[in-house]
This record gives C-alpha cells, sequence and structure tokens, in this order.
C-alpha cells in the first residue's frame, strides 16, 4: 500500500513545510534540489527531489534505502516504509497515575480493534492487513508466547467481537461467525457467513462492532464520504447474533470508531469523528450518548 501526501513544491515560500499522515514533517530545499523528513523524533533525512518533468519512473533516494517518485497533481509518493514514524518508546507516554503499559507481543502487524475470549485469548483485528490474529499468554505473565494468524485474505477485517464462544469478525460489507474457536487456533475453522448485505464502500467502511448489554451485536455503517448524508449510512445498526432483526438504533453518526456501555445500563457512549480538511481541531470530535434507539447525532 503507497500512501500520498503533498510537499512543498519549488514555488513555494522558502519556510514551507507539509506534514505527512503519519505525523512526518517535509521540507523544500529548492536550492540545493533536495527534500528534506522530519521524524517527531528529531530525525532529519535529506532526499533527492524529482520534479514533474523528472518522469513518471523519477525516484527520491535517501541514505536509509527509502525512496519516493513524483506523482503530477499529488507530489511525493512513496512506500510506505519511506513515511512511517517509528512507533514511540513506551516510556515517552504520559499514564494516568497508578497506569502502566508494557509490550504483550509485536507479532501482530496493523493490529486495530482487540476483543478477549472467555479463556483470556486476545483477538486482533488489522484494516490493512486483510488478517486476524489471535494472541495467547498461557503463564499469565502478560506477554505472550504465540501470536496465532487465524484469518487472512479478508476485506479490512477491523471488527472483532466474542460471545458464547464465537468470534465475530466484520470486514466493510459482511459480519463472519468462528464457532469455537479457542478450541482450534492452530486449525481454525472456516468462517460461517453471518450478514453480507453491509455497503462495500472503503470510505469510512472499516467496522468497530460489539455485543451490547442485550445481545445484539452493534454494527456501525459510516459515511462513504467526507460529507455527505446518505440513506442507509451515517448510523449505527444492531442484530441478533445469528443476522437476523437488522435495525438502525442510531443516526447522524459519521465514522465511529469505539463504543461501550455504562455499566448496569442500556446506555450507549460512542465516538465520532468529524469531517476533514478544516484544520486538525475543526470541527471537534464527539463522545456521544445514546440512552435508547432512535437518536439522530
Amino acid at each position: 500500500l503507497i500512501p500520498s501526501f503533498p510537499i512543498p513544491t519549488p514555488a513555494s515560500q522558502p519556510g514551507a513545510i507539509a506534514r505527512g499522515a503519519d505525523g512526518n514533517f517535509w521540507f523544500g530545499e529548492f536550492a540545493a534540489g533536495k527534500i528534506g523528513r522530519i521524524t517527531p523524533r528529531g530525525q532529519i533525512t535529506e532526499f533527492t527531489l524529482p520534479t514533474p518533468d523528472s518522469g513518471p519512473r523519477a525516484r527520491a533516494a535517501g541514505p536509509d534505502g527509502a525512496g519516493g517518485r513524483w506523482a503530477p497533481g499529488v507530489g511525493l509518493v512513496g512506500p510506505r516504509r519511506a513515511c512511517r514514524a517509528p512507533p514511540p518508546p513506551l516510556d515517552s507516554l504520559h499514564l494516568p497515575p497508578g497506569f502502566h503499559i508494557s509490550l504483550v507481543t509485536d507479532q501482530v502487524p496493523d493490529a486495530r480493534s482487540m476483543t478477549f475470549g472467555a479463556r483470556g485469548t486476545l483477538f486482533v483485528g488489522t484494516r490493512e492487513a486483510g488478517k486476524v490474529y489471535a494472541v495467547v499468554d498461557r503463564d499469565g505473565d502478560r506477554r505472550a508466547e504465540r501470536a496465532y494468524t487465524i484469518l487472512e485474505g479478508l476485506g479490512m477485517p477491523n471488527g472483532v467481537a466474542f460471545r458464547n464462544g464465537a468470534l465475530y469478525v466484520a470486514e466493510v460489507s459482511r459480519v463472519l461467525r468462528m464457532a469455537h474457536i479457542e478450541n482450534r487456533l492452530g486449525n481454525p475453522p472456516a468462517p460461517v457467513v453471518v450478514r453480507n448485505d453491509f455497503p462495500s464502500e472503503h470510505h469510512h467502511g472499516w467496522k468497530f462492532i460489539a455485543f451490547g448489554p442485550r445481545g445484539w451485536l452493534y454494527v456501525p455503517v459510516g459515511a462513504p464520504c467526507n460529507v455527505c448524508d446518505r440513506p442507509g449510512y451515517g448510523a449505527i445498526y444492531r442484530m441478533r447474533p445469528d443476522g437476523s432483526r437488522k435495525e438502525v438504533f442510531a443516526r447522524g453518526v459519521r465514522n465511529t470508531v469505539g463504543f461501550d456501555w455504562q455499566p448496569g445500563t442500556d446506555i450507549l457512549w460512542f465516538t465520532d469523528n468529524g469531517r476533514d480538511l478544516l484544520g486538525d481541531n475543526r470541527p471537534p470530535d464527539e463522545l456521544n450518548r445514546a440512552p435508547r434507539a432512535g437518536l439522530h447525532f
């Protein structure tokens, strides 16, 4: 997968700088025919600057082996390793008093949503890798001995939920179920399709899923664009575990990436990411409270 983002051009002001989606900053040294990259930790790397006249195969080469090419109307486009920031050291994270953080496993590339099984297995969905992992900590020391790949080749299997011995996995357009999965981590069963009539658009199509206190499976369908209002989108749905009785729980939800219920109640708390391209803080993202079905946010 190749990410892209605009960079300053020779027509930009001398101090022009652009921020990549991963947090790296790019700036121009056009008199020298170079651009520079600054990582969040302050490491600076220079690259030879390809130009629109260099042709589609022109590449920018850095001393670390990373590179990119010039795409007309886009700017610098490069392989993921050219613009992925290194993971932050754990001791740089600020935690509330009484909290502690440590590494469980580094064998789950592209880890996204997570849920625990009845026996303590940590199931991990992914957004880009197309895989679902099962992480096992047999001795309870909070450091996993093994990570199994139990599904692969899927379409953004971001969402994972567990109920009555079965793992539920949400792709963009369908929900799958793997029965008795914790008995078969080394030889996982073929998944069964629970429901496959969700929209297929990838824009905000990845899903966070969870079971509510009354046994309903909640499945969001995000807006298929930055700003739009289309029937069937921008909503949180719910259905029974067998896929029946699908209904809308909440509308006006552009892109929720997490939700949970207030303990002892049916009150759902959920996030909603606001529109893009107006700056980092406009409009603000939301944490919403839904005490009942049928509300519009």
